[in-house]
């Protein structure tokens, strides 16, 4: 069947129709992707250098020890961590006839401390990488950022399941929903509208019961003994009432 037209204002309404937990639900699965993207742009605007994303560890434990000779050093007065600043020592090394450079940093600076430009120090080697032997290294941990909205999110994830889910599969029913005829059972006050509830015939001749929220003005009708539903094509069990104002809205022929 062709989808019915349904615009984003209707799922709007339906979220803020279903209250705070819908709302909340909402905010809290949102902002932590949102936090996610802003962090993600920062982090590629920090930018990693090569010798942040070496394997460290292994470079220690299997790493051939060679000399290498100090070229230059930097102190990280961008980043801090317990009043304390990472050191970049860059250096120079020769491997297989070959004059190579790299980088590394680190915030043992106990081991650091009086190393200048010119001093020899010993470095790990294993390919195209090295570290400083014996040397812990550093990188920046960007897995703080993570924290945060992982919080968020795991607060939002039951008020989403709760809230959001419900109001998502009935703005799918409107667009794709089989239209069916019920019989319409019993119609009760609820916290937010009135629950409406019916019964159906199924694909397999079995009876099937639903029940939908409706607005207060639901009451104030004329109740038929019958009356026109959305049936999911998958879910018989999933099914809504057909809304008056979204069916005069887009004239959906229903």
């Amino acid at each position: 069947m062709n989808k019915r037209q349904v615009d984003i204002s209707t799922l709007i309404r339906l979220i803020k129709y279903r209250g705070p937990v819908a709302t909340m639900g909402l905010a809290f699965t949102l902002a932590p992707l949102f936090v996610l993207i802003l962090m993600i742009a920062f982090m590629a605007s920090f930018g990693t250098q090569p010798y942040e994303k070496y394997d460290h560890k292994k470079i220690e434990a299997q790493g051939v020890e060679m000399p290498a000779k100090i070229t230059y050093v930097k102190v990280m007065y961008n980043v801090s961590i317990n009043d304390e600043n990472p050191v970049v020592i860059s250096y120079s090394y020769q491997n297989n006839g070959q004059m190579r450079s790299d980088k590394f940093a680190t915030m043992d600076l106990e081991k650091t401390a009086n190393l200048n430009v010119g001093d020899q120090i010993r470095i790990k080697v294993l390919g195209d990488q090295s570290k400083m032997a014996g040397v812990e290294s550093f990188s920046f941990p960007f897995d703080i950022f993570y924290i945060l909205p992982g919080v968020f999110l795991l607060i939002g994830i039951p008020f989403f399941i709760i809230g959001v889910l419900p109001v998502i599969r009935q703005y799918n029913l409107y667009k794709n929903g089989d239209v069916r005829e019920a019989t319409l059972v019993s119609v009760e006050p609820a916290k937010r509208g009135v629950d409406v509830h019916y019964y159906f015939t199924g694909l397999h001749q079995d009876k099937i019961f639903g029940k939908s929220r409706a607005d207060y003005t639901y009451l104030s009708e004329k109740q038929p003994n019958k009356v026109k539903i959305f049936v999911s094509e998958r879910n018989e069990n999933n099914s809504c009432l057909i809304p008056k104002l979204e069916a005069l809205k887009y004239n959906w022929a229903v």
